[in-house]
């Protein structure tokens, strides 16, 4: 109705950032009281895959007498959302592309949309063992999620003529909030079977480090075995591991090794990251996997920060049972109300149920968790 005297002034406000108004305040004279005063409310267009909701109130501010009393009216409005979340596949082989025996091929991995809240965890496995991907886990978080990491997978050289492979390569969601669980891409390649190379003169890296010449003519000094992680070359019953690289390389040592520092035995913690991001209340894995096979078990002891994180193991075994050459997951999860705090994981041989000498011998490796703080996650 009209006022008697003077104006009113109309308030309006949204009640979080997902929406906005175009005017916050509007003055009516008592003369326009019948002009309608249009509003706009815009919802903001994020990169979430989330369903908003904007409470939108009107309130009067005036001395006119007859509105001093009048309540505020509050709308609910509900945004469309446009944000489907995914995993995207960039750069990858088209379906059915060839890769031969010794050769690899990259591509690229991102999320569709940003992460409501926490770090989306993404395992990249191939479904055959005549490939292998690497990084076999990858992160993502808000700052992340749409800058692209480079993968790569291998077609695995092995020492037999046994035809070509098929490898399905898929990037599964192992953890992350709601709109990822569960979520995946995937691609196929066929692993084209090549002929192994023979070995030549070359230059010799042996276990200690020192070079020599070895030839032809010298006779099989060297028995070769491929796995499904990397190639061992024994001499006289002593294994000396190539990890990653490919068997024309490593086997038989045909080639100059390329890493003269390896170690007899060795161990992996292996996550793309030197510090892992962790949400507090949060859970993610990284993975162990030995570089050469044991002589007997192999005992790895898991310990956490008290009070900061938790793993789910305490300590995990190679074996025969639980291969050496397959990678172990361990979950780790952060305690709550820790945000801005690091945790350490420290994985170490336990000597005691370890026989194997060479493994006993290994200093203990560390893996730092830096824990963000997860109070405002909706």
């Amino acid at each position: 109705s009209k006022p008697s005297s003077g104006s009113v002034t109309l308030v309006t406000s949204v009640d979080n950032a997902y929406c906005t108004v175009d005017k916050a305040e509007v003055t009516v004279a008592a003369a326009d009281y019948a002009v309608p005063v249009v509003v706009t409310v815009t919802a903001v267009d994020d990169d979430q895959d989330a369903q908003r909701t904007c409470v939108v109130t009107t309130a009067q501010r005036g001395d006119t007498a007859e509105y001093a009393g009048v309540q505020p009216q509050e709308t609910t409005l509900r945004p469309a959302n446009d944000d489907v979340a995914g995993v995207v596949l960039v750069n990858a082989p088209m379906e059915g592309s060839v890769v031969a025996e010794g050769t690899e091929e990259a591509f690229e991995l991102k999320l569709a949309t940003q992460p409501t809240f926490g770090t989306v965890t993404v395992d990249v496995a191939s479904s055959s063992a005549d490939c292998r991907v690497a990084a076999r886990q990858v992160f993502f978080d808000a700052s992340s999620w749409a800058v692209e990491q480079t993968l790569t997978v291998r077609a695995l050289q092995d020492k037999v003529e046994d035809g070509d492979a098929e490898c399905a390569v898929t990037a599964h969601v192992e953890w992350g909030p709601a709109e990822y669980t569960g979520l995946e891409a995937s691609f196929a390649v066929i692993a084209r079977d090549v002929a192994p190379a023979e070995c030549t003169d070359a230059t010799v890296t042996d276990g200690e480090g020192a070079e020599r010449e070895w030839h032809d003519s010298d006779g099989p000094r060297y028995d070769c075995a491929w796995y499904a992680v990397g190639v061992r070359c024994a001499e006289h019953g002593n294994a000396f591991p190539y990890y990653g690289m490919t068997a024309s390389e490593a086997c038989c040592a045909c080639k100059e090794a390329k890493d003269k520092n390896y170690a007899p035995a060795a161990f992996e913690i292996d996550t793309q990251h030197s510090t892992l991001p962790l949400a507090e209340g949060a859970t993610t894995v990284f993975a162990l996997h030995l570089g050469v096979e044991p002589t007997s078990a192999v005992v790895l002891d898991i310990t956490a920060e008290d009070g900061v994180c938790t793993t789910d193991v305490a300590s995990v075994v190679f074996d025969t049972k639980h291969p050496w050459f397959l990678p172990r997951g361990v979950w780790v999860t952060a305690a709550e109300n820790q945000g801005g705090r690091q945790c350490r994981v420290t994985v170490a041989v336990n000597g005691a149920a370890t026989a194997d000498e060479a493994y006993k011998a290994l200093a203990a490796q560390t893996l730092d968790i830096a824990i963000a703080d997860a109070a405002g996650r909706p």
